[in-house]
């Protein structure tokens, strides 16, 4: 028991312990402030440095790809320059119209059947 003469406190802590002061809380209060203050800074700083290594990444990996591009791209104009492709990958014919043949318009289709006699529409 707290009041009892035989009560002693354990090893380490004072007995009579003061709360601490408005200086005390005040210091306290700065301190805190100024460590978030910190750690905020530093946060932003490594972002930022997190931020510009992705940059540079990015930027060196499109330098270093940017002959296949060029290649990949010559390539497909070559293809669609043989096949006679117009703009859109359309295939024209002789007329200028599309080709029947190989040209895929998006669309849908319905098939109707008539009951009565079985035609389709």
């Amino acid at each position: 028991m707290p009041g009892s003469p035989h009560h002693r406190p354990p090893p380490g802590l004072a007995a009579d312990v003061k709360p601490p002061g408005l200086l005390t809380k005040l210091l306290a209060l700065a301190v805190g402030g100024v460590v978030l203050l910190l750690a905020f800074f530093f946060s932003m700083v490594l972002l930022l440095v997190l931020v510009g290594a992705g940059i540079i990444l990015f930027a060196w990996f499109w330098w270093r790809t940017r002959a296949l591009r060029r290649a990949m791209r010559e390539a497909q104009e070559g293809a669609a320059a043989a096949a006679g492709e117009g703009p859109g990958g359309a295939t024209f014919g002789r007329s200028g119209t599309a080709a029947k043949e190989g040209v895929v318009i998006e669309g849908e289709a319905v098939e109707v059947v008539d009951g009565d006699d079985g035609r389709r529409r």
